[in-house]
């Protein structure tokens, strides 16, 4: 059989093959003709970042003037990194009275992009993933990673229009939100327990996966009370304040669909103050797999606390791994595991 050009084959063929190509290779055929280009342009793109930083900006600017390239777009990230290099990088920077006001400003120049995204039609319809892309390298052990809880309290422009666009945007299946919290973790909870972080997820219930990390916030002030996500499969919770039978009642309503449960650096309290409370969850847990409510494939538990809410965040080494683990066997059973300074003692005896 005689070679064939790859431009003897017709556009759907090309297309295929375009897809599967590695981003390196998408650049490089686009600027070999116009018809290449054409086909190739819709898989430059198919992540949008979106930060404070210029270049970051230019490529969003680049990339939304151009039919072809915003064509492809399927996952919109915000970095949450406010670092600048016009000054020094030093933690007395992150620590001065000025710096919590200079990160929300650019913070807030990132989520007025990230609206006009979400509220162009076209991109409602294309969107199927949306992540926040905290930075974990952090240059204060004071500072949380995350967007600030303060982009969505009762005085910010952004939190109705934000819940508006993702209430079109109804192919977005997976959602990454990581909110930074106040050295005085009360704040930020107040802020949460107004209602407009539950109100954007109460405009998805298309979802698929979810991930939250709320950084000693309660994470069920962040979820709509008493709605089920039909579709929701996977869950990871991290660095949040998890209420017992709240997070209780979460796994029997969503028990039917959810396949994966991960939770990480998280502390459990109720208001009674009860003790052995993750002991208990955890017979819970067994219990509806016994029951059929709830039906694991995968889950872990790793470094939860029991107590007030903790400040801090494990995914940076600013909390130290001294909370219990379990880990999910796959048949319904969760098996403890030793932690650092158990190990530790373990082997002293």
């Amino acid at each position: 059989m005689a070679p064939v050009s790859l431009l003897d084959c017709p556009d759907e063929v090309i297309d295929h093959i375009i897809e599967r190509l590695p981003g390196s290779a998408v650049k490089a055929i686009r600027v070999s003709c116009k018809r290449l280009s054409r086909i190739a342009s819709p898989y430059l793109f198919p992540v949008l970042y979106l930060s404070c930083h210029q270049l970051d900006l230019n490529v969003f600017r680049m990339v939304s003037e151009n039919p072809l390239l915003i064509g492809g777009v399927r996952e919109l990230v915000i970095d949450d990194t406010t670092r600048t290099d016009k000054f020094e990088k030093t933690e007395y920077q992150y620590n001065a009275p000025s710096s919590e006001l200079f990160a929300l400003i650019r913070e807030a120049r990132v989520f007025h992009l990230a609206l006009l995204v979400l509220e162009d039609p076209k991109l409602q319809s294309q969107l199927t993933e949306f992540r926040v892309d905290a930075s974990h390298d952090i240059l204060s052990k004071h500072y949380q990673p995350g967007l600030a809880i303060t982009l969505f309290d009762n005085q910010s422009p952004f939190a109705e229009r934000l819940a508006g666009g993702f209430a079109l945007a109804e192919n977005i299946t997976k959602f990454n939100l990581v909110l930074s919290n106040f050295t005085v973790h009360r704040f930020g909870e107040w802020i949460m327990k107004e209602g407009r972080v539950s109100r954007t997820l109460s405009s998805m219930p298309q979802l698929e996966e979810l991930y939250l990390e709320p950084h000693g916030m309660p994470v069920f002030s962040a979820l709509p009370t008493n709605m089920t996500f039909p579709r929701l499969r996977r869950v990871h919770f991290s660095c949040g304040h998890l209420h017992p039978d709240k997070f209780l009642d979460f796994l029997e309503r969503q028990g039917s669909t959810l396949k994966s449960l991960i939770i990480e650096h998280c502390s459990l309290y109720p208001d009674d103050g009860y003790e052995d409370l993750w002991s208990n969850a955890i017979e819970d847990l067994a219990y509806f797999q016994d029951e059929g409510i709830m039906q694991l494939e995968e889950g872990a538990i790793d470094n939860v606390f029991e107590g007030t809410p903790i400040n801090g965040c494990g995914r940076n080494g600013s909390l130290k791994e001294l909370g219990s683990t379990w880990k999910y066997d796959g048949d319904g059973q969760w098996d403890l595991q030793l932690n650092a300074l158990e190990e530790e003692a373990s082997e002293g005896c």
